[in-house]
């Protein structure tokens, strides 16, 4: 009988290990229930809307700037003189700046200067 005393205690040993590894301590888990909810609902949750946050910034309309193509009139400064611009090309016979690259006046054809 000593064999079947020693496999019978080695059953009940494994048995015992085993219940405590399979039926849960059902207190602790309701004690653990905001924790899950948290993990488990309000974690998937706060992500997606962070994620769609950040697709909404990155495709957000932007705001369109008016592209003024020109040509623009010369302003003239307190002295009465015209303020020519710097590096712009313009044309003095009509006392308009034009738009960079731009080689002849619009309205003449006269070739502009630039400063």
């Amino acid at each position: 009988m000593a064999i079947a005393d020693t496999l019978a205690r080695f059953w009940q040993a494994l048995l015992d290990l085993t219940s405590q590894l399979v039926i849960p301590d059902w207190a602790a888990l309701v004690g653990l229930l905001p924790v899950f909810l948290v993990l488990l609902v309000l974690g998937p949750l706060l992500t997606l809307l962070a994620g769609i946050w950040f697709v909404y910034l990155l495709r957000r309309p932007k705001p369109s700037i008016p592209v003024d193509d020109g040509p623009w009139p010369m302003e003239t400064g307190p002295d009465g003189h015209l303020e020519l611009p710097l590096a712009e090309p313009y044309c003095p016979t009509h006392r308009l700046i034009f738009r960079a690259g731009t080689d002849v006046c619009s309205l003449d054809g006269t070739p502009l200067l630039v400063l």
